[in-house]
């Protein structure tokens, strides 16, 4: 996956992120080894919703997937 930074605007990066969820958001694909399968797993959510949540942070900071 390439991330590059999009130029968010202020108000964008602005918003409030529920900063614990990332970071076990992050902790699971780093226990499941980027695995998202096994990540969404981990967190007992399902797969789809890993995919969203980590695409709505992707966006709130500024980031997207250039692979697609």
């Amino acid at each position: 996956m390439t991330l590059r930074h999009t130029g968010a605007s202020p108000e964008r990066r602005q918003r409030p992120m529920n900063s614990d969820e990332l970071e076990l958001l992050m902790a699971a694909m780093k226990e499941a080894g980027g695995n998202r399968t096994r990540a969404a797993k981990i967190l007992g959510i399902s797969r789809s919703s890993l995919y969203y949540k980590l695409n709505k942070y992707s966006w709130e900071l500024g980031w997207r997937d250039d692979s697609k």
